[in-house]
């Protein structure tokens, strides 16, 4: 099965589980919202590295709240190899470095 979502085609299967209806707003949020705190304050949350992700959820998970929604969708994204869709949406929101 090939899924669209924001112009991005992907290939699914029984194995993976998605959402079948990402929500847009918290798409436009994780390229256009900042980290609030922390080591990576100020930085982009679609911009947040891998391993500090990883480290969020080694640590209790993300926190409660649209924070923490945008941070999971952000890793869910990233650990599935989907970064065509935080790239489309920065595209699109107009946050690509220059």
């Amino acid at each position: 099965m090939i899924l669209t979502i924001i112009g991005v085609k992907i290939l699914s299967s029984k194995k993976h589980k998605m959402i079948s209806s990402p929500n847009p707003e918290i798409l436009k949020q994780i390229v256009t919202a900042k980290m609030p705190f922390g080591k990576y304050a100020g930085r982009l949350v679609c911009d947040l590295p891998v391993s500090y992700l990883e480290w969020f959820k080694r640590k209790g998970g993300f926190p409660k709240g649209k924070l923490g929604l945008q941070l999971d969708t952000v890793y869910e994204i990233k650990l599935n190899g989907l970064d065509e869709i935080i790239f489309e949406l920065k595209r699109r929101y107009g946050t690509i470095a220059k």
